[in-house]
């Protein structure tokens, strides 16, 4: 198995506080969906991405190895095991088409979808719809945040 790709984290990764560790990883989990949306908008695409923070909060940037999904759920949760992980926030995008509804005709959708999620059950996921223009340039609408509350605590899905 494949192990998870480390990347270092971004520069403008905030400060961790140890003594609240809950309200650090929502500033961070808000301040990468805020990233992840401009770099999506500048470049056209973002890669998928999966930030492991452990309570000191010196967590980094994972990407899912060669690209393959393949083991990643494994992979995930090994990590969040042996790191004494405290969130996690994954971003990436989201691809579906209307066939699947029932439509005659192919229309492919995209979204972009930033979620996270705490040990203590906080969670909370942003969805950005795309819109590409005829030239191929990106546009979001705006974001549609879901969560803020407390749920279980799952490992990655």
């Amino acid at each position: 198995m494949k192990p998870l790709l480390q990347l270092p984290a971004p520069r403008t990764f905030p400060k961790w506080n140890s003594l609240n560790p809950a309200k650090s990883l929502r500033v961070i989990a808000t301040v990468l969906h805020a990233e992840a949306r401009k770099t999506l908008l500048l470049e056209g695409m973002h890669r998928e991405r999966i930030y492991l923070i452990p309570l000191n909060g010196k967590g980094l940037m994972r990407e899912p190895g060669d690209g393959s999904r393949k083991g990643l759920r494994e992979r995930v949760n090994d990590y969040v095991t042996k790191h004494n992980v405290f969130g996690m926030v994954h971003i990436g995008e989201i691809f579906s088409d209307d066939k699947h509804a029932g439509k005659a005709q192919k229309t492919e959708h995209k979204d972009f979808v930033v979620e996270a999620q705490s040990v203590d059950g906080w969670f909370t996921t942003w969805t950005d719809k795309v819109v590409r223009d005829k030239t191929g340039r990106v546009k979001l609408k705006k974001s549609i945040k879901v969560g803020g509350t407390k749920r279980p605590w799952k490992r990655f899905r």
